[in-house]
């Protein structure tokens, strides 16, 4: 084995032990601060050009009207790798950051809905529970593609819950109740996978995540993607002006 190889496989091992740890400490039980009046959605957009360079975003929506009331946004470099399983570690300092910024302020969301798994993973450890655990914050894990954890198929799951507006409960093999498949429009065929980040129950996050989403994707996070997707194209055209200039 190289250095290189040594080295992230050790990376990788001290990984699997601090989601080990901080899955132990979820919970499962609705912990909200009612009534609720603000949700966030967080997300972070790596620059296709430049893997090492991405923007966070965090937008804090009044609720139940889904309007945009704060924003917050950073630049952060990383120079981790993205390894499947591990996202948190890549996104999961700069959304605690913005979220710090919020602290003890008017904007600080009572429920943060995030662009990635909750406990529907390998080690039941995704973003949405490595944040609300390390915050002690009420999350959400909404996530565009499902993992392939407990015998669980993706194929088997969207053609359940079909094109019908609704939700279908997501069961490995084990027996365990992992999250949900949520259409949120009529007609859809691309379900969100919804599963517990942290101080919340299944069905609470199924019900919040079916009302804030106007769209496919909940409000909160497509307002944060549509953000820091903007964030990186306005740095694109003005690197393309500078180098033309």
């Amino acid at each position: 084995m190289s250095e290189d190889s040594a080295k992230h496989t050790a990376l990788v091992r001290s990984w699997e032990r601090e989601q080990m740890t901080l899955s132990s400490l979820v919970e499962t039980e609705n912990r909200l601060e009612l009534p609720v009046r603000l949700v966030g959605g967080a997300d972070v957009t790596f620059d296709k050009d430049d893997q090492s360079f991405a923007v966070a975003a965090l937008v804090v929506c009044s609720y139940p009207e889904m309007k945009v009331v704060h924003e917050e946004t950073m630049e952060i470099r990383s120079g981790l790798p993205y390894v499947p399983g591990f996202l948190a570690f890549r996104e999961a300092p700069a959304v605690i950051q913005l979220l710090n910024r919020l602290e003890g302020g008017p904007y600080m969301p009572q429920l943060l809905l995030l662009d990635g798994n909750g406990i529907l993973h390998p080690r039941k450890c995704g973003l949405a529970t490595h944040v609300g655990v390390t915050l002690n914050l009420p999350t959400i894990g909404c996530a565009k593609k499902l993992f392939r954890i407990d015998g669980i198929d993706e194929n088997f799951v969207r053609t359940k819950l079909g094109t019908q507006k609704g939700r279908f409960y997501i069961d490995g093999e084990s027996g365990t109740r992992w999250g949900a498949a949520i259409n949120a429009a009529q007609g859809s065929q691309r379900p969100v996978y919804v599963s517990i980040g942290n101080r919340i129950s299944l069905d609470t996050a199924i019900q919040y995540v079916s009302e804030c989403s106007l769209y496919r994707v909940p409000e909160p996070i497509r307002q944060a993607d549509l953000l820091s997707r903007q964030w990186i194209r306005n740095r694109s055209r003005e690197q393309t002006q500078s180098a033309a200039s």
